[in-house]
């Protein structure tokens, strides 16, 4: 008889062929580390001594996204995984560029967003970063937009079909939700109105072409420093 420990633990058990070879089938392990070995047992019941262990891991969890960052000038996101992931489910290939995500987009001054490509994290520009090896668990997606946010844009990546995976070979479909694109342009005054509140007081009600902010980066609600008033 043949006995299969997982730790200190019987799993399973399973009597040898008259060759002494067998096999066991059917044995459900939960997910995370394992230790295995096998003890034998004769027909006096005097049991061997532990085999070898055989550590593994059962991964059963899909790779998900922990976060993910628009850069400044939103020329790209960075996305960072949990683990490492790859192109494929039986080798380590790199992730497809740019074909691993899709993207959509809420549009606002920009119309119109694409995957440019996927590279490594280590270029400000496409041309710079470096192509993927597979296994990384942060890629930089490059973007290529059509018009100048405003601030009001939000893009969405999510995993593409069967094109994201971890060393198990567990399909990600995973997604970074939306993420606000950064204004980029100037705000400038669309338009102004003078309202009388008052024989000599009032008020005028000013809009611009996006969103406004007292300092950079895009931060701080407008001050009556920030403005200048003359007379005709």
């Amino acid at each position: 008889t043949e006995q299969l420990y997982d730790g200190g633990t019987l799993v399973a058990t399973v009597t040898a062929a008259a060759d002494g070879s067998y096999s066991f089938t059917g044995v459900a392990l939960t997910a995370g580390a394992h230790s295995l070995t096998i003890k034998a047992v004769d027909a006096a019941n005097n049991t061997s001594a532990a085999s070898p262990a055989l550590a593994l891991t059962i991964d059963s969890t899909a790779p998900a996204i922990n976060s993910s960052t628009v850069i400044g000038s939103n020329a790209y996101i960075d996305v960072v995984f949990a683990e490492g992931v790859y192109g494929s489910a039986t080798a380590a290939s790199a992730l497809s560029s740019p074909g691993a995500f899709n993207i959509s987009l809420v549009a606002g001054g920009v119309t119109a967003a694409s995957i440019l490509s996927i590279k490594k994290p280590d270029g400000a520009t496409s041309g710079a970063a470096s192509a993927l090896t597979g296994g990384e668990t942060t890629v930089r997606v490059f973007l290529t937009l059509t018009g100048t946010a405003n601030g009001t844009e939000t893009v969405t990546l999510t995993a593409a079909g069967t094109s994201i995976y971890d060393s198990a070979g567990n399909v990600s479909s995973a997604t970074t939700g939306a993420k606000s694109l950064n204004a980029t342009g100037t705000a400038n005054i669309q338009s102004a109105s003078y309202t009388a509140n008052g024989s000599t007081t009032g008020y005028v009600h000013i809009t611009f072409t996006e969103a406004a902010y007292t300092t950079t980066p895009f931060a701080g609600a407008l001050v009556i420093a920030d403005f200048a008033a003359t007379l005709p």
